[in-house]
């Protein structure tokens, strides 16, 4: 199991924004050093972050094979955030299980099923 660590994503956002993402552990970022990899759970877009000497840094994919390479904290962030909205929610709707039956329910109610896989 690997150890949680939130701090890169505490740095990055406010507090009020945190309850929609997902740790889904470490990645190999540039020179094999590890990437934080962080997952919201209602856009299902990605954060790549690390602290390297004390400075926060954001990385994005290059597809793949590719490695990946530095970016823009600020544009990582708008770009995991930009389908929020279209998905009923705001940055601080936190991804939760009344959330998610919120949504099943919004999805029965426009004649859509849902198979959710419980593990």
């Amino acid at each position: 199991m690997e150890e949680i660590d939130w701090k890169p994503l505490e740095r990055a956002l406010p507090r009020a924004w945190l309850g929609g993402w997902m740790f889904m552990g470490y990645i190999d970022g540039p020179a094999g050093d590890p990437l934080h990899a962080y997952k919201h759970g209602i856009t299902r877009r990605c954060l790549h972050l690390r602290i390297q000497d004390g400075r926060l840094e954001a990385y994005r994919s290059c597809g793949r094979g590719v490695p990946y390479a530095p970016a823009v904290l600020e544009e990582e962030i708008e770009d995991a955030y930009a389908t929020i909205e279209r998905n009923g929610a705001t940055r601080e709707t936190a991804y939760n299980e009344a959330y998610v039956t919120d949504t099943e329910r919004r999805f029965a109610e426009a004649g859509w099923s849902v198979i959710r896989v419980i593990e």
